[in-house]
């Protein structure tokens, strides 16, 4: 985890950002569906929402930030 510094400035960063947009994969026990598979999906899911955006006039950028193999809560 980061410290309490670098958090409080990840957490401060989106501010600057007309729109903030997150992709949260979460992948789930299937037969027919690897977790590679689900995990690729969803990159390209993102992947191609990013040149949505930029092909209407908005710049994006793909972050992952310092913790996205951060344990899940709950």
């Amino acid at each position: 985890m980061p410290s309490a510094d670098l958090a409080e400035r990840i957490a401060a960063k989106h501010l600057r950002a007309p729109m903030l947009l997150a992709v949260v994969f979460q992948p789930r026990d299937h037969p027919g569906i690897p977790h590679w598979e689900q995990l690729a999906a969803t990159s390209a899911r993102a992947t191609t929402l990013l040149l949505l955006l930029h092909a209407r006039g908005w710049g994006g950028v793909w972050f992952g930030g310092p913790c996205p193999d951060a344990p899940q809560g709950g």
